[in-house]
C-alpha cells in the first residue's frame, strides 16, 4: 500500500496551475513508475520516468492532505468530502502565529472531529525565520498540544531549530502528578514568601574546607577581570586539580572569549637589594601555548604593564619553553639599587585558540649566592591560597530542618541534607552503600521547613533531579514532622516518591486549609529498605490556587535573588565565584520571576554580568502575565565584566499583582537579583519603548521587526542590510 502521508493539495493547485482531476488522472494512467527490481533492502522503490523499467503501478491510495493556515481549512473540508481517497490534517503552521484568533482555534476543535480529519497540524516552532514570535509560538504551541491531545489524534509538528523548547513543552502537556496543569499554570507561586528559596538552596556549613576546583587567588596577588574560571565563568586565577593548589589560567573550551593583555601579579613588600636575582617556579601543567601567549615577567615599580609596553621590563620568559611538569629556571635580573619589583604572568590569548593551561604553585627568587630570598619579599607564593567561599559535595542547608540523616563521607563532606553533585545545591536524602557512617535512626530520616499558611488552596511539589530505588519515602505535608511510617495515616497530602520522576516537572499534591494553619512541609525516607536509594530536589514549587494575595506577592523595594525567582523555563542553574546562586541566561532564554504586586513600582531593576561581546540590539524585555507584547525593553549591558551590572527597565502605570517573565535577547549573561523600584526614567514619567535603533525597520513581507537580526530588511522605504 503507498500513502502520500503529507502533502499540500491546494498549494499544487496554486503553483501548478493544474487541476487536482487532472494530477490525479495522470497518477491513475500510470505515469508514476516503479522499478522493475527490489532495492538493495528487497522493498520496491519510486523512480522517476525516464529511470524506470516496464512495470508500473496505480497512484496512492490514500492521500494525507495538510491544511495549516486558517485560510485553508475550508478547503481542506471540501477536498477531503469530494475525494473518498483524500483525508485531512488540521493546524495552524507557526508562520500564521500572528493571523490566528480565538475563534480559529474554536474552529479547528470542530473540524477535528469530521470523520476524515486523521490529524492534528501542521503546527509547532519555526525560529529560524520567526525569531520576532517565539513567544507567540510557544503559546500556540502549547494549546496545540492540548488541542491535539483533546482530539485524540496523532500529532503532526513543524519543527526548526527549537529543540529545547520543544521537549519542554511536549513535556509540559502531562499534568505534574494528581494535579491539574492548567490550575497550576495560573497558580501564584508564593515560594520564596514562605520557604525562602526555590532552587540552588543556601547552605550553613561555611566552615568546609574548599573542595570545587577553580577559585579566586588570594591576595596579594592580583587578577585582572579578564582571566576566567573554566566551571563558572568567573574572575578566577586559581586551580586546584590534582590538589595542586596552583596559580593558573585555563582557556580550553571555545565558548571562552579572548584574553587580551590578562595579568596575575604581585608586588614585593619590600625593596631588593642591588643585585642579581634568578626566578624559579614549578610548573604543573603548561600545555598548547604559542609565543607570547604566557610570558612570567619582572618589573620595576608597582605597576605590571601589558605586552605593548616595555618600560621598566627587568625580565621576560615565555612559559611555553618550560615544558609540562617540573621545577623551571626562568630568568634572571640586575638591580643596580634598592628596587621594589613586580612579579607576574601576562596572557594573549586568541579568541580562536583554545587548549591552554597553565598551572604554576611555586615560585621563588634566588640571589647571587643562590639562597632562598623569597619569603622577605613575597606573599601566597607555595601552597597557593584561595579567598572565595567553596563547599565540599555535601552540606548542610541553611533554612531546612535535617532529622536522623547524618553521614560522613571523607573528604566529600558530611550528607546533612545538601548535595552539590549536579553543580547547584540540591536538597537530598540519601545512602549509596555509606548507611554505615550514620549518626541516628536512617529509618526515620527527614527533611523539612515549618510555616505558617493562611486558609486556602495550596500545592506543594518539587521538580527532581534524581529519584532513585526509593521504596518508603514521600513528600509531605503535615501538623507535625511525619516519619515514613507515620506519612499514609496522619499526612495532610503526600505524594510518594517512586511516583516521581526526572523529568522537570512538579511532583507533588495539592492541600486545603480552612484557618491559618502551622504546618511541616517536606520530604522523608525510611533509608534502611535499600543500600542505594536516594532523591535530589532540584526546584520547589508552593502555590496558592485561590485568588492571589498582595501580601505575598514580590513589592516595591524588594530585592528578590537569582535562587528565589518563581520559574527558570529555559534558563540554568549557576553559583558564582563567592559561592552565590545566579542564572545563566543563554540567548532567547526566558525566566518567570515571580508574581508581583505593581501599584507604585515604576522600574525592574535588573543585576547582570557578562564576559562576552555584547550585540548591538541586545535586549532586556518584560513581559506581564501572559501577553505577547513586552510591556518594557531596554538595552542590555555591555560591560564585560565579573560583577554585576544594573540595567533598568521602566514601567507603564500599572497596578494590581501580575506574573513577570523576562526575556533575554542579543547577550548571555548571568542573572544576580531584580527589584523593583519607583525610580523613572529621567525624563519625569516611566517608559515602555521599544530600542530606538529598532523603530521602523520591516522584513520583505511587510512585518514590522523589533529585533532585527543579520539579514536585508527596509527601512524608510529603503532596502537596508544589517
Amino acid at each position: 500500500m503507498f500513502i502520500d502521508t503529507h502533502c499540500h493539495l491546494d498549494a499544487y493547485e496554486e503553483f501548478s496551475k493544474e487541476s487536482l482531476d487532472a494530477l490525479f488522472e495522470r497518477l491513475r494512467s500510470n505515469t508514476a513508475k516503479l522499478s522493475a527490481g527490489p532495492t538493495a533492502n528487497g522493498e520496491a522503490s519510486w523512480n522517476s520516468p525516464k529511470n524506470a523499467k516496464e512495470d508500473f503501478v496505480q497512484m496512492p491510495e490514500a492521500f494525507i492532505h495538510v491544511a495549516c493556515s486558517p485560510e485553508s481549512f475550508d478547503r481542506g473540508v471540501e477536498l477531503s468530502e469530494k475525494y473518498p481517497f483524500v483525508f485531512t490534517a488540521y493546524g495552524i503552521h507557526p508562520e500564521c502565529v500572528l493571523r490566528e484568533t480565538p475563534s480559529d482555534e474554536e474552529r479547528l476543535l470542530e473540524l477535528l472531529k469530521h470523520p476524515k480529519a486523521i490529524a492534528c497540524g501542521e503546527f509547532g516552532l519555526d525560529y529560524h525565520y520567526g525569531k520576532d514570535t517565539r513567544k507567540q509560538q510557544l503559546n500556540l504551541f502549547q494549546r496545540h498540544l492540548q488541542l491535539g491531545i483533546q482530539s485524540g489524534k496523532p500529532l503532526v509538528l513543524h519543527l526548526r531549530e527549537a529543540d529545547d523548547n520543544t521537549q519542554q513543552y511536549i513535556d509540559s502537556v502531562n499534568a505534574a502528578a494528581q494535579t491539574d496543569a492548567d490550575k497550576l499554570a495560573d497558580a501564584q507561586n508564593i515560594t520564596h514568601h514562605y520557604l525562602g528559596e526555590t532552587r540552588n538552596f543556601s547552605r550553613c556549613d561555611d566552615d568546609f574546607a574548599a573542595s570545587t576546583r577553580f577559585g579566586l587567588l588570594a591576595d596579594p596577588w592580583v587578577v585582572t577581570p579578564n582571566i576566567i574560571n573554566q566551571d563558572n565563568f568567573t574572575h578566577g586565577g586559581f586551580d586546584n586539580f590534582e590538589n595542586s593548589q596552583s596559580i593558573s589560567v585555563e582557556k580550553w573550551d571555545g565558548v571562552l572569549p579572548a584574553i587580551e593583555d590578562g595579568k596575575i601579579y604581585q608586588t614585593t613588600f619590600a625593596a631588593l637589594p642591588a643585585g642579581t636575582y634568578h626566578l624559579h617556579f614549578y610548573v604543573h601543567a603548561n600545555s598548547g601555548f604559542s609565543a607570547n601567549e604566557c610570558l612570567l615577567r619582572v618589573v620595576s615599580g608597582d605597576a605590571f604593564p601589558g605586552l605593548a609596553t616595555k618600560d621598566g621590563v627587568l625580565a621576560t620568559y615565555d612559559v611555553r619553553t618550560g615544558g609540562y611538569n617540573g621545577t623551571v629556571d626562568a630568568c634572571t635580573f640586575q638591580l643596580d639599587e634598592p628596587t621594589v619589583v613586580t612579579i607576574g604572568f601576562l596572557f594573549n590569548i586568541p579568541e580562536q585558540n583554545n587548549g591552554r593551561a597553565m598551572r604554576v604553585n611555586d615560585l621563588r627568587i634566588y640571589d647571587s649566592a643562590n639562597r632562598d630570598v623569597t619569603s622577605k619579599y613575597l606573599q601566597n607564593y607555595t601552597n597557593i591560597q584561595r579567598k572565595d567561599l567553596s563547599y565540599r559535595r555535601f552540606g548542610q542547608p541553611t533554612f531546612w530542618t535535617v532529622e536522623n540523616f547524618e553521614i560522613s563521607n571523607g573528604t566529600d563532606g558530611t550528607k546533612h541534607g545538601i548535595d552539590k553533585y549536579a553543580g547547584d545545591n540540591e536538597l537530598m536524602l540519601g545512602v549509596w552503600n555509606d548507611a554505615g557512617n550514620a549518626k541516628g535512626s536512617l529509618r526515620d530520616a527527614k527533611l523539612y521547613q515549618r510555616v505558617t499558611l493562611p486558609a486556602g488552596d495550596y500545592f506543594f511539589g518539587a521538580a527532581y533531579e534524581a529519584c532513585y530505588n526509593i521504596a518508603s519515602g514521600n513528600l509531605f505535608v503535615g501538623t507535625s514532622a511525619l516519619t515514613a511510617a507515620t506519612t499514609k495515616t496522619k499526612a495532610l497530602a503526600y505524594l510518594p516518591l517512586s511516583e516521581a520522576a526526572t523529568d522537570g516537572k512538579w511532583y507533588g499534591k495539592e492541600f486545603s486549609l480552612r484557618e491559618p494553619t502551622e504546618l511541616y512541609l517536606g520530604w522523608n525516607i525510611d533509608l534502611t529498605t535499600a543500600s542505594t536509594q536516594e532523591f535530589r530536589a532540584r526546584e520547589l514549587a508552593l502555590l496558592r490556587l485561590g485568588d492571589k494575595r498582595a501580601e505575598e506577592a514580590w513589592q516595591l523595594g524588594e530585592e528578590l535573588k537569582a535562587n528565589e525567582v518563581s520559574r527558570l523555563l529555559t534558563a540554568k542553574n549557576a553559583l558564582n565565584a563567592e559561592g552565590k546562586a545566579v542564572l545563566t541566561l543563554e540567548r532567547g532564554c526566558e525566566v518567570e520571576l515571580g508574581h508581583a504586586l505593581l501599584d507604585g513600582v515604576t522600574a525592574v531593576e535588573l543585576w547582570t554580568n557578562t564576559l562576552y561581546s555584547v550585540a548591538q540590539d541586545a535586549t532586556l524585555s518584560l513581559y506581564l502575565d501572559d501577553d505577547f507584547d513586552p510591556v518594557a525593553t531596554c538595552q542590555a549591558s555591555d560591560v564585560q565584566s565579573t560583577t554585576p551590572q544594573r540595567s533598568v527597565l521602566y514601567l507603564p502605570a500599572l497596578t494590581g499583582i501580575h506574573r513577570l517573565t523576562l526575556q533575554v535577547y542579543g547577550t548571555q549573561c548571568n542573572l544576580w537579583k531584580a527589584v523593583l523600584s519607583n525610580e523613572e526614567d529621567g525624563i519625569g514619567s516611566p517608559s515602555s519603548a521599544q530600542p530606538a535603533t529598532n523603530h521602523g525597520i520591516f522584513d520583505l513581507t511587510g512585518r514590522r521587526v523589533t529585533r532585527p537580526t543579520r539579514g536585508l530588511y527596509i527601512q524608510d522605504g529603503r532596502k537596508i542590510i544589517r
